[in-house]
């Protein structure tokens, strides 16, 4: 009987020994259950208000409208909602009002001009003042209708009428006309002065002189030297070239006139060393000029003068003038006898 009371007892402690772990398991099942929920909420931040990006503005409408020339830029109102975040999440609109430009259409033009020959001169009525030369691109300017001018020495000027539009470029290409010939005189030495038709051009070589289509006389002057003159044929557009050498004139400050006999020299002075130049023309009494120097006694005349170089001309009143050059070296006798026609 003891040993069954003791059997009793130890399978009712294992009995409530096992209860007991049930119970614990259930309890703390219950209490992971329980505690997420029982966990006190954390109180939400406050939303801090910001702004998001601004929305893209919405192209804005432009009218056709001429516009005058001289107007400010289109300016047209727009409005960009921007949403701004509240502690509740709400969106309200803030309106911002911005200015867009609208482009506006180019308002003038230009013209460019070439020509051949290039480097010629361009005058625009309506721009006085102002001067290009070809080629050249000329603007801006106002939409209208432009009187062009494109000239050049020896060239016939070409006149046109030119229509510029806005926004346009406007081309003119020029052929000019030549009316004129060019003479390139030169030289030796320089700085000789240049006449043309007896006439001072009012330049020294080298020069380039632009003539009418013509035969011209160009003679060279340089003191010290003989002329030197040739007769040139030009024509228009044509470019001809002159260039002689000038000789050395021969002294006059010592020429001595002979007469009286032979051996007789007016002045005085010895003839030895000295060349002789006798001068005659028909009919008689004609002025003779040495070198520019002209003579106290008319032809027949004889001279004595240095060697050298001399530019001898007869005149006489009624009778066309007549040249002639002489080369006379040491102790030379050179004789000149001219008919004068009328």
């Amino acid at each position: 009987a003891t040993k069954v009371q003791v059997k009793a007892a130890n399978h009712w402690k294992l009995v409530g020994g096992v209860v007991a772990c049930l119970v614990i398991v259930a309890a703390l099942a219950a209490l992971f259950q329980r505690k997420p929920s029982e966990t006190p909420e954390s109180t939400p931040a406050p939303a801090v208000a910001q702004k998001s990006a601004p929305a893209p503005a919405p192209p804005p409408v432009q009218e056709s409208v001429s516009p005058a020339p001289d107007a400010e830029p289109a300016v047209v109102a727009d409005t960009i909602v921007t949403p701004v975040l509240t502690k509740r999440g709400k969106a309200v609109r803030a309106p911002r009002p911005v200015k867009a430009e609208v482009p506006l259409a180019p308002q003038e033009g230009e013209v460019f001009i070439s020509s051949v020959p290039a480097d010629a001169l361009i005058e625009i009525g309506g721009l006085s003042g102002q001067a290009w030369k070809t080629p050249q691109a000329v603007g801006p300017l106002a939409p209208g209708t432009y009187r062009v001018t494109v000239s050049k020495p020896g060239y016939a000027p070409d006149v046109r009428n030119v229509q510029v539009s806005a926004g346009n470029r406007v081309g003119v290409d020029v052929r000019l006309t030549a009316v004129k010939g060019w003479l390139n005189v030169a030289g030796s030495p320089t700085g000789a002065s240049i006449l043309v038709d007896g006439r001072d051009s009012g330049k020294i070589t080298p020069a380039t002189l632009i003539l009418d289509p013509a035969t011209h006389n160009v003679t060279l002057r340089k003191a010290g030297y003989l002329d030197a003159g040739s007769d040139i044929q030009l024509a228009a557009g044509q470019t001809t070239s002159y260039s002689p050498s000038l000789m050395v004139a021969g002294r006059t400050d010592n020429l001595k006139i002979v007469g009286g006999g032979v051996g007789k020299i007016f002045g005085g002075g010895s003839g030895q060393g000295k060349a002789r130049i006798e001068i005659k023309s028909e009919p008689k009494g004609a002025q003779v000029i040495i070198n520019g120097t002209p003579l106290q006694k008319t032809t027949p005349v004889e001279i004595q003068v240095e060697a050298g170089n001399y530019d001898i001309t007869l005149q006489k009143d009624g009778y066309k003038d007549i040249h002639e050059s002489a080369i006379v070296g040491v102790e030379d006798r050179v004789k000149i006898n001219k008919t004068m026609t009328r």
